[in-house]
């Protein structure tokens, strides 16, 4: 599976090339302030299925909660040197 932004991708679709960065302001807020995981988590699953319109037939996310509070947790951390 290739993912969305990859090197490769935006050779190929240079639109996609800035795809992702107006969501940086918003986790960078979370990260300025601190946030719980459970409010990153929170954010990341808006931004899936708002955002991105990633989610299945009901509108729901394609990537579990599990998976996402494991991504939110990283990020804290990364963040919180």
């Amino acid at each position: 599976m290739e993912v969305m932004g990859s090197h490769k991708d935006r050779s190929q679709n240079p639109e996609a090339a800035g795809e992702y960065d107006r969501y940086i302001g918003g986790i960078y807020g979370l990260i300025q302030r601190g946030a719980p995981t459970s409010e990153f988590s929170a954010h990341l699953r808006r931004l899936e299925i708002e955002e991105m319109g990633i989610g299945n037939a009901q509108g729901l996310p394609l990537l579990d909660d599990k998976k996402r509070d494991e991504i939110a947790s990283s990020l804290r951390k990364l963040f919180s040197r």
